[in-house]
C-alpha cells in the first residue's frame, strides 16, 4: 500500500512540473520496496523526461529484468516494446491494467 501512495504522490508531482521531487519520492519508495516494478517504470519515465538517460536506462532495465516475458526486442530495429496487456496488473501510468 505504501508503494501505491508513493507512486500516486510522484505522479502528482510530475504532473505539477516537479520531476525532481517525483523522482526523489520514487527513489525513496524503491529503497523501501524494490520489488514494485511500477515504481521503477515511473522512475524511468521521469528520468527520461529530464534527460537523465543513464538513470532511465537503469530503471527500465530493472523493469525488463523482472518481467522479461512481457517484453520483446525486434531483431531488425533493436527496439523494445511491451506487450499490449500486462499480466501483472499495472500500467505505465500507475493505474490498474
Amino acid at each position: 500500500m505504501r508503494e501505491r501512495i508513493a507512486n500516486l504522490r510522484a505522479l502528482r508531482l510530475r504532473a505539477a512540473g516537479d520531476a525532481q521531487g517525483a523522482a526523489a519520492v520514487l527513489r525513496e519508495a524503491i529503497v523501501l520496496d524494490p520489488g514494485v516494478v511500477e515504481l521503477h517504470f515511473n522512475l524511468g519515465q521521469i528520468s527520461s523526461d529530464v534527460g537523465a538517460w543513464e538513470d532511465a536506462e537503469r530503471a527500465f532495465a530493472r523493469v525488463i529484468g523482472r518481467h522479461p516475458a512481457e517484453y520483446a526486442t525486434s531483431p531488425t530495429s533493436g527496439s523494445c516494446r511491451a506487450s499490449s496487456a500486462p499480466a501483472h496488473g499495472w500500467s505505465p501510468l500507475g493505474r490498474e491494467g
